[in-house]
């Protein structure tokens, strides 16, 4: 192969790579800024918390990083260290609140069930056994069924709830 074969294959290449991560994002819901704007309770430097639209409870959130990273492992270590003090806070913040149960995760890839391309993280708080197991069976039915989003109202009223009780908090 020579010089300008290798340049060649080099640029279709990395054109390739660039019109995938382009439709990735195109297709990722938190680089949507109406979305982001309808769901966001806090935006940090790096990170965001979201209010999600269709929660497990009535207390789930999202923390995702603002530029596009799809999993995990692209997360910089500014991020990681932004996005684990606000799950820190909103986890002791809770608890004082008597919402004791947290379930912290995220999912890397579509084998994992990430149906977003966009790194973040689910927080969902509990206050008892019965509650979560309530939060179990909407899961399921979830998966199943599918999901059932809250009114754009209600949505709106939530997050302006949540806004009001946790920016002076996570600021």
């Amino acid at each position: 192969m020579n010089d300008y074969q290798s340049e060649r294959t080099f640029f279709s290449q990395s054109l390739k790579k660039e019109v995938e991560i382009v439709q990735q994002v195109a297709n990722d819901a938190f680089c949507n800024s109406k979305i982001i704007a309808k769901q966001r309770i806090f935006e940090g430097k790096k990170i965001e918390v979201l209010y999600n639209y269709a929660p497990i409870g009535k207390l789930q959130f999202l923390v995702v990083s603002k530029e596009h990273r799809t999993n995990f492992s692209d997360l910089t270590s500014e991020e990681y260290v932004e996005a684990s003090k606000i799950i820190q806070t909103l986890c002791a913040h809770y608890q004082k609140k008597g919402q004791n149960i947290a379930y912290i995760f995220h999912k890397s890839g579509k084998r994992a069930g990430q149906s977003v391309p966009h790194w973040h993280a689910h927080l969902i708080f509990s206050s008892s056994k019965i509650q979560e197991l309530f939060g179990w069976i909407f899961t399921l039915k979830s998966m199943f069924i599918g999901i059932t989003p809250l009114s754009d109202e209600e949505l709106s009223k939530r997050v302006k709830e949540l806004k009001t009780e946790l920016v002076p908090l996570l600021t």
